[in-house]
This record gives structure tokens, sequence and C-alpha cells, in this order.
């Protein structure tokens, strides 16, 4: 609000006004006036600043002259010791003007600076930055409210050292107090990382930053500080630790996993190059070379389709289409490799399951990543079943092993990119970890949901797909033309 230039001499008048009527009334032969006139200065200047008391004193100098008290008291006399009070007055009233003048805006500091400190306050808390002190010959602490919601702590719970030493994780402790120790004596600024540990359970990281403040002898006298919560930060960290670990990972096994395969290639096609292959094994040579070069070529492949997912670039051709005819050609592909480890097959197909609308060639990719797994992880004398049945309006393809089973650690990675379970028994079977990866994104992008389960490891492991737009029966010749067994997709 704007303050107009009249309000100031208005004040003046007014409080000059009322102290002559006063000294009128309570006093008539004026022995009061000068006092009650000395009060309408302090009032001006304490409400209008300086300028607005000095007129109030000079305007209660002119009022007392001109009242008739003080003429009745102004003779010959009495003029001198008369004029001595007045100017007396008028000092008196310039000095208690400029000492109200000054404790006026001594009082507007403080106000602005308390101001200031609520605005500050409320901008820290809307980030989320605390605020502590500590006095240090009284070793007393003190938290803002969000200081003391970073340590887990109501807004009015006490807080003193043992309680503040009392938070911090233990492994951090000794640490901590180092790095204040260091601060305070060592006239340092302090920027420590630790881990608190929450009433309700848990830990949360924080990072503080704080200074020393020292009295004129140059003894520590507070230690002012701010906090703040990292541990989104220390998370991220964590977790691009991870992702770095899991990269170098991928490229040791991508290296392996190119290698043997062109390895086997390249080996073989230099000893029939060079003659050193016999007739009779020349067939067996094509063979091998044949079934690498075909293994590296779903590699590759499977390295395009997770780039093409991430790109978002994956398209689907959906049709209605034999699931049962897709299903077994994908169980045929992958008969030899269970075959030569020893483990059985088994399908059970229901004849209401047959057709659904899918992309057939993306289905085959499905069941072919999900057998080939369950026979790479069973060992010799082992069964996977793969059952095809209806769910509703819904197709389930089910593929169930009696394999070395899924850790309940693991069991909620087991879909993610680039992971692959950390045992004993699995450590001897190489992979790139992105096949189930793949499957998901597949499912998924049929509208579908896969489920893995296991009791535990060395008890099998059952993955479940479930997608939807199942027929009753084929409509048209692309059904037909799907119903045709086909190369690996």
């Amino acid at each position: 609000m704007t303050r107009v230039w009249w309000g100031g001499p208005l004040l003046a008048v007014g409080t000059v006004s009322l102290g002559l009527v006063l000294s009128y009334l309570i006093a008539p032969r004026g022995g009061a006036v000068l006092t009650l006139l000395l009060l309408a200065a302090l009032l001006s200047a304490w409400v209008g600043g300086l300028a607005v008391g000095l007129l109030a004193t000079g305007l209660g100098v002119l009022g007392a002259v001109t009242l008739p008290q003080i003429e009745q008291l102004w003779t010959p006399n009495t003029a001198p010791s008369m004029f001595v009070r007045l100017l007396v007055f008028a000092v008196v009233g310039a000095v208690v003007a400029a000492l109200a003048d000054r404790q006026r805006r001594q009082r507007h500091q403080l106000e602005d600076l308390r101001g200031q400190h609520a605005r500050f306050a409320e901008v820290m808390h809307s980030i989320g930055i605390g605020h502590w002190y500590s006095d240090l010959p009284t070793q007393q602490m003190h938290w803002d409210a969000q200081c003391k919601a970073h340590f887990g702590l109501p807004a009015n719970a006490s807080v003193n050292l043992d309680v503040f030493i009392g938070c911090i994780h233990p492994e951090d402790r000794e640490r901590f107090q180092k790095g204040a120790e260091r601060a305070i004596f060592g006239h340092t600024s302090c920027d420590i990382d630790f881990r608190v540990m929450l009433p309700t359970g848990g830990t949360r990281w924080l990072k503080a930053l704080g200074r020393g403040f020292y009295d004129r002898q140059g003894r520590p006298a507070r230690f002012d500080g701010i906090t703040v919560d990292i541990t989104g930060q220390k998370d991220a960290e964590s977790a691009l630790a991870d992702a770095i670990r899991m990269k170098d990972d991928f490229l040791a096994t991508i290296s392996h996993e190119l290698r043997t395969p062109l390895n086997a290639v390249l080996g073989w096609a230099r000893m029939l190059s060079s003659g050193q292959v016999p007739p009779h094994r020349v067939e067996h040579a094509m063979e091998v070379i044949e079934r690498n070069a075909q293994a590296q070529a779903r590699l590759v492949e499977e390295l395009l389709d997770l780039s093409r997912i991430e790109r978002g670039q994956l398209r689907l051709h959906v049709e209605p289409m034999d699931a049962a005819g897709v299903v077994q050609s994908a169980l045929e592909a992958v008969r030899p490799a269970a075959e030569a480890r020893g483990v059985e097959l088994v399908t059970s197909f229901d004849a209401s399951a047959r057709w659904v609308s899918a992309d057939a060639d993306r289905l085959r990719q499905v069941a072919w990543n999900l057998l080939s797994n369950a026979v790479k992880f069973t060992p010799a004398g082992g069964r996977v079943t793969l059952t095809l049945a209806p769910a509703g309006t819904a197709l389930r393809l089910v593929v169930t092993d009696t394999g070395r089973g899924i850790a309940p650690a693991f069991l909620s990675r087991v879909f993610d990119r680039f992971s692959q379970a950390d045992t004993p028994e699995s450590r001897g079977v190489r992979g790139l970890g992105i096949g189930l990866a793949i499957v998901r994104e597949l499912v998924e992008a049929h509208g579908g949901t896969v489920e893995a389960s296991s009791p535990g490891e060395g008890q099998g492991a059952t993955f479940t797909i479930t997608l939807p737009g199942r027929l009753e029966q084929p409509s048209g010749l692309s059904a037909l033309r799907h119903s045709a067994d086909g190369t690996l997709g």
C-alpha cells in the first residue's frame, strides 16, 4: 500500500493537537504540557519516522508558546527560564524522535529479515532442503521440519547429539564424525554423503553440507549446514554401475556366442578346402557348418529384433493361422537338440485351441525360444512338455520342463534383457539373455501375457503364454496358407 505525502504531516499535527488539548483539560496551569508534547513527538517519530518526529517537535514548541497557560507564565522574570525549557524540550524532542526513528527502522528491518527467513525456509522446504545448526559449546542441536523429515522424524521430535548419531547408519558413523571434526577444527567446509536408518525401516542417503562459525578468539561456536535427500541419485548411480557391468558382461558373452559357431564354421571350412576331411566325413562336416551358421544367423536375428523393438519398429502381420501347426514346426526344429541331450519332448494339443489370430512367424519364434531354452536347461533323462489349450476367448500355450528351475530371487527378472541367473548349474550354459525378453515383447505386442513360475532350483520351470483372438474355426484362404510348417522366424 503506497503512503500519501500528507500522511506524515497530518500525523504530526494530530498528535500535537491531541497533546495540547489533553494538557488544557488535564493541567489547566500548563504543568504537564511539555511532557504531553514530548510524548506526541515520540509517537510521531515511532510511526512516521524522523522527519515526522522533528515536525511534531517543532509544532509542539509553537503550540506551547501560544498556549494560554504558557502565556501566563511568560513574564520578564521567567522569560529566560521558559526559553531554556523550550530549548531543552526541542533538543530532547529531536533526540527522542531520532531514537524512536532508529527503533522504528530496526523494527522494520527485523520484520523484513523474518519475512525473508520465512520465504527462504519455504523455498528450501519446497525443494527438499533441510536446515540444521549446532551450538557447539552446549552441544544443542536445532533442526527444521524438513531436516527431521529426512531422518524420518516427526516435526515436533526433540533432537540431540545422541539422537543424531543414532540415526546414522553404523557403517557411516565414524566417517561422518571424522568429516565433521575435520571441517570444524580445520576451518573448512563439510560435504559428506551418508546413510540414515529410518524408524519405519530401510535406509535413506543424505548429503550434509556445512561450515563452522567461530568466536573472536577463534574457538568453534556454531556448526551450520543443510541436508539433501540424494537417495534417487545414489539409486541412479547404482543402476548405472549395474548397466555398465551388464554391458561388459553382454559384450563378453556376445563375443563368445558369435565366435563359437564361427570357429566351427571356419575350422571345418579350412579342413574341407585343404582336403583334410576324409570322403566319408564330408557330409558330417557340411552338417556342422550349416548348423553353426544357422545358430549364428538366429543370434544375429535376435539382436536385430531387439533393436527393432527398442526403436518401436517391430511390425506384426496378424492373420487367422493354425497355431497347432506353427508350434509343432517349432517343436520339430528343436527336436534334434533334444535328442542329442537325451531330453523327451511331449505334446498335448486341444483340438478346440487350434486357430488363433496372430503373426505366424512371430508365434513360431516365441515357441522356439521357449522350447530351446527349456531343452538347454533340462539335463539328460528330463522331459519338456508343450501344451496348447483354450482359455476362454484366448489361447494358452504352456511349456513345462523338469530342468534346473528358477531361483525365487531371479524369477521376477527372468524376462529382463541381458539377465541370466548366476548359479553353479547355469554357469556352464552361456547365452545372451535376450531370448525370453524377446518372447515377452512379442507376446505383449499381440496383446497377450507371459508368465514364468518355478517351485525352485532343480524343480523345473513353467512358462505360460496367453494370446487373445482365439478362433473357433478358420475363415478364408489365409488361415490355410499359415497352417503349413515353415522355417524359423
